[in-house]
């Protein structure tokens, strides 16, 4: 009987919990929506903060690019994509990937 009055104590408390998470309303988004990393990388710029960009698969044969660099700077934001150019021989060549590419975009403030 005590184990049983346990288990539906226990019952009710992840109930009461799952109607106050759905209640509140805030629900995570596991990825900024492109408008927002558009921002986020404009104001990065405008701003001449060094930055980060991790790519989920590899752009110009590498995970991560920072910039600006040396040899690396921004070229274009679009929409839902950016693009980069970096040396190449004695031009540049320019890469460009869709935002949805980008696991995370690391700078300090």
């Amino acid at each position: 009987m005590a184990r049983h009055l346990a288990l539906t104590g226990l019952a009710l408390l992840l109930v009461a919990v799952l109607v106050l998470t759905l209640a509140s309303g805030q629900f995570t988004q596991a990825q900024p929506a492109p408008s927002s990393l558009r921002a986020t990388l404009e104001r990065l710029e405008a701003a001449g903060t060094a930055f980060v960009v991790r790519f989920a698969a590899p752009v110009a044969g590498e995970f991560d690019v920072s910039l600006p660099g040396d040899s690396v700077r921004l070229e274009d934001i679009g929409d839902d994509y950016f693009c980069f150019s970096q040396l190449w021989n004695d031009t540049r060549r320019t890469y460009c990937t869709p935002y949805a590419n980008i696991t995370s975009v690391s700078f300090v403030q």
